[in-house]
């Protein structure tokens, strides 16, 4: 009651089997680390399990080529635009580098409308697909158009950027969260790391391979070339999703089909009946079965 301190003598004495707990917790500390290792040993996930992932590879191949003409672009298109006439002049360094920087504001735009896209159909393979085919147009246009006046090319590079870096951004992000919280990974909190390093890995080293390529076949033969050889990587990549896209129409046919045979059952067709009666006629409306609706 005042804050004094008991006596020596009132004070409870501790019990022996808490002793005993405590001298456990501070001995063995080399069990506690082995025990803490064999713990991250079964928690950590094994690269090969990884691969087990339905549609890990498949996404790691398509990043590879969407990596590769992304990289292509950031690497050669200044290059390109300083040496292309457009319009018939020749523009500065300075005037190249800021149409060349539209690229990567188209990047942004089709970041946001993969996004909006995944998000409505909920199906991240045919969102990749579309860009992955827009693509092809954009890059062609440009390689056929993009010279022949200012307007033009900055419309067609901002275009290339859009359909060309959306499902760049799109693997990278959500489709590699999606996978990394597969079944397969038992609600492992390790498994997203491991599923984002190999996607994003393979993802690069098409990034390194691109404009190692560009700037061979460019000497070699030009640059239409280099613009075919980003048309080809587009169609691999959409090659590289078109299993998953065909499971996922699958079940978009098979949800559709359930939603369907959920709703009620209307009567297709409606006979109607005329029936003498004594005073006046009584129309008897049947349905196919010959049941008997409604009378009036």
């Amino acid at each position: 009651m005042l804050g004094l301190t008991p006596p020596q003598h009132q004070e409870r004495p501790e019990s022996t089997d808490s002793k005993e707990t405590k001298v456990e917790s501070e001995s063995d500390p080399v069990e506690k680390t082995s025990l803490a290792r064999k713990k991250r040993k079964k928690t950590a996930v094994q690269f090969f399990q990884a691969l087990k992932i339905p549609g890990i590879i498949e996404y790691s191949l398509a990043l590879f080529f969407a990596k590769l003409i992304a990289y292509t672009f950031l690497f050669w298109l200044p290059f390109y635009v300083s040496n292309t006439r457009v319009g018939g002049v020749c523009l500065s360094t300075y005037e190249a580098a800021l149409l060349a920087g539209l690229f990567d504001v188209g990047a942004m735009i089709g970041s946001l409308l993969i996004g909006f896209l995944s998000d409505t159909i909920h199906s991240r393979a045919i969102s990749c697909l579309i860009s992955f085919v827009l693509a092809i147009p954009s890059v062609l246009f440009y390689l056929f158009y993009g010279y022949v006046n200012l307007g033009a090319s900055i419309f067609l590079i901002t275009m290339a950027g859009i359909t060309v870096n959306a499902a760049y951004a799109l693997i990278t992000t959500s489709v590699s969260a999606d996978l990394g919280t597969h079944k397969i990974m038992k609600d492992n909190k390790k498994a997203k790391a491991t599923v984002a390093a190999i996607i994003d890995g393979t993802g690069s080293f098409g990034g390194a391979i691109g404009p190692f390529l560009a700037g061979f076949i460019n000497d070699q033969y030009g640059w239409p070339e280099v613009f075919y050889l980003i048309i080809a990587c587009c169609l691999a990549a959409g090659l590289m999703v078109s299993r998953i896209v065909v499971k996922d129409v699958i079940r978009g046919f098979k949800y559709l089909k359930r939603k369907c045979s959920a709703l009620p059952q209307v009567p297709l067709a409606v006979k109607y009946k005329t029936a003498p009666a004594e005073d006046d006629r009584t129309i008897l409306i049947e349905d196919d079965s010959n049941n008997v609706l409604h009378a009036k």
